[in-house]
């Protein structure tokens, strides 16, 4: 898995969502700062919303998506 989400009393961010379509659950963790992380995973038995979890990132697996919040606009147009 490109992104783990382990619970743990410690860990630095809560599970905001957890929603499963078929055998895909995408999860939506806030981490303490306030930033968020959405992670998909086939087969899981998701840790619940409000659970603190420990996260576990391999940025080799990591695709980044820009979204439209990360785009700064342009006068070029």
């Amino acid at each position: 898995e490109a992104v783990v989400l382990r619970p743990d009393v410690r860990g630095a961010a809560v599970v905001c969502s957890a929603h499963r379509e078929g055998p895909v659950v995408t999860l939506r963790a806030r981490y303490d700062d306030g930033s968020e992380i959405v992670s998909a995973h086939a087969g899981l038995d998701p840790p619940p919303p409000g659970t603190r979890v420990a996260v576990e990132i391999s940025r080799d697996a990591v695709v980044e998506v820009p979204t439209a919040a990360a785009v700064a606009p342009t006068n070029d147009e």
